[in-house]
């Protein structure tokens, strides 16, 4: 199958804060981070982008992407944030939403569409990682 990447759906940049562990953020960031990165979507790290942004590169990616008029299933892997946006974008709710979903790691979501009607069939199921085995 043909895979196709997009820089739409990868995860918020968090500018000075990217690729450091909150446990080596200042005591004054950290705070600010773990108040406002929950709730405020126009809340951006120093030097970062707003997570309100997540549910607008979604859009984008929609249609850019034309997957809304595919005829066969499509499988989008993402980081946390950028799925979160992308629910939110396809299933056509307020940016507010954004902060209402818990997307699991190696999750799977499942979004039907026919003719315009977006529905969640399924979310965040996390079942087939119990089966899982380590690899040797």
């Amino acid at each position: 199958m043909p895979v196709v990447t997009s820089r739409l759906l990868r995860e918020v940049h968090y500018g000075n804060w990217e690729g450091r562990r909150f446990a080596d953020l200042s005591p004054k960031d950290q705070q600010m981070a773990a108040k406002k990165l929950a709730t405020d979507l126009d809340f951006r790290a120093p030097g970062g982008e707003k997570l309100r942004n997540l549910v607008r590169r979604a859009e984008r990616f929609i249609a850019e992407s034309g997957i809304l008029n595919e005829s066969n299933d499509i499988a989008i892997v993402g980081h946390g944030g950028s799925l979160r946006g992308l629910l939110v974008a396809l299933l056509g709710l307020p940016d507010e939403a954004l902060v209402r979903f818990h997307i699991s790691n190696s999750s799977v979501s499942v979004v039907a569409a026919d003719d315009g009607m977006v529905s969640l069939t399924a979310f965040n199921l996390t079942g087939h990682l119990r089966q899982a085995r380590p690899l040797s």
